[in-house]
This record gives C-alpha cells, sequence and structure tokens, in this order.
C-alpha cells in the first residue's frame, strides 16, 4: 500500500499511525509517522478476503478496533495492536442497500457504529459487542432523504446526520440500548453543497441556534 488514491484515511488518536483504505488493493494500509525523515513511512498492509473493496474507516474507543466498511455489502472490524498500531482483520456483519459514497463514524462511548448509505437513504446502526469488537446491525433510519455524513456527541447522547439534498443537519437522540436513532424537533442548515460533517462544526451551530 502507498496510500495513493485511497479511498478513505483515519488517524489513530494515540499513536502516531495513520490508516488508508485502499479499494483497488483490498487491503488497509498501515502508516507510521517518520520524526526524522517528516513523512509517513509503510508499516504493513493488512490484507482482507479476495474480492474486498473497503472504502470507509472509524476507530472505535481509544483506537482499539478499526472498523471497514466494503463496497460488497459489509461492515467488519480488525483489531489494533495497542503498541504498534498493526492490524489482525476480523469478521463483520452483512447491511443491504447500496454502499456507494458510504461513510463510518463510531461513537465516542464504544457502544455503537453508525454507517451513512446515501443511495439507500440510511443510517444503519451497528452494536459493537464487548470484548470482541463484532459490529452487529441493531437499527436503521431512513428519517433522512439523503444521507451523506454523521457525527455523535461526545456524551455519546446525540446523533448529528448530515443530508445532502436538503442541506440540512437532522438531530437525533440515542437510544442507548437498541441503537435507534429518535428525531428530535428542529434541524439546522448548513448551506447549499454540504458532503462532510464535523462535530465542531454541529456544535457551534447549535449555539448559534440557541
Amino acid at each position: 500500500a502507498t496510500g495513493a488514491g485511497a479511498w478513505d484515511s483515519v488517524a489513530h488518536p494515540f499513536l502516531p499511525v495513520v490508516y488508508t483504505a485502499e479499494r483497488d488493493g483490498a487491503a488497509i494500509g498501515v502508516f507510521a509517522w517518520d520524526a526524522g525523515l517528516q513523512q509517513l513511512a509503510p508499516v504493513e498492509n493488512e490484507a482482507l478476503l479476495g474480492g474486498s473493496q473497503p472504502i470507509a474507516l472509524a476507530l472505535g474507543l481509544g483506537g482499539s478496533t478499526l472498523f471497514i466498511a466494503d463496497a460488497t455489502g459489509i461492515v467488519t472490524h480488525a483489531r489494533v495492536d495497542p503498541l504498534t498500531g498493526e492490524l489482525e482483520a476480523s469478521g463483520g456483519s452483512v447491511v443491504t442497500g447500496s454502499m456507494a459514497n458510504a461513510r463510518l463514524c463510531a461513537d465516542p462511548i464504544g457502544r455503537f457504529v453508525f454507517l451513512v448509505q446515501p443511495s439507500a437513504g440510511r443510517v444503519t446502526t451497528l452494536s459493537v459487542m464487548d470484548g470482541s469488537g463484532f459490529p452487529l446491525v441493531t437499527a436503521t433510519s431512513t428519517a433522512v432523504t439523503t444521507p451523506v455524513d454523521v457525527a455523535v456527541s461526545e456524551d455519546g447522547r446525540y446523533v448529528y446526520v448530515l443530508d445532502g439534498d436538503a442541506a440540512n443537519v437532522s438531530v437525533f437522540r440515542l437510544d442507548e440500548v437498541s441503537g435507534d436513532l429518535v428525531p428530535v424537533a428542529g434541524g439546522i442548515g448548513v448551506g447549499a453543497g454540504p458532503r462532510l460533517l464535523e462535530l465542531a462544526q454541529v456544535e457551534m451551530l447549535l449555539a448559534l441556534k440557541v
């Protein structure tokens, strides 16, 4: 893996390591920051099952698990070595609907992972199994017409979904048991053509709305 042409990338919160989704290579690239050379250096190329097409990544609580959305219709996970950042790929769950332009986001409490499927008009909640980190589909929401990205509040109580067509952020309360997204009245306008959502941006818009 070179990182060139990666479909997605995510940085580890504590280690100087970056992961890239190498769709064409059916692998996850692992890179470490080389302080001497001032650049990223390859650590490993974690091969996935033949035919895999990784397109979106998210790191779980403390960077202990990497979640991987695959264009073939599955969300898998890989254990992260706490010292080196190297990966040990494992299984996952099948999801329905188109995975085109899918995005992933893990909640900061470590309970759920959220998969946004724009073409399917769906946000899928996957529960993270204790101990193994296995992502299990537990709920879906079609409340947003064209969801293109998702963010979760720092306390894990609220989920924010960006609607690309409506240029609006919908606010949901997260059911902490089932993972259901319960709509909260009133959205947040964000202007035309948004495609990415940052938690800091949402919090600023909420503060301005009050």
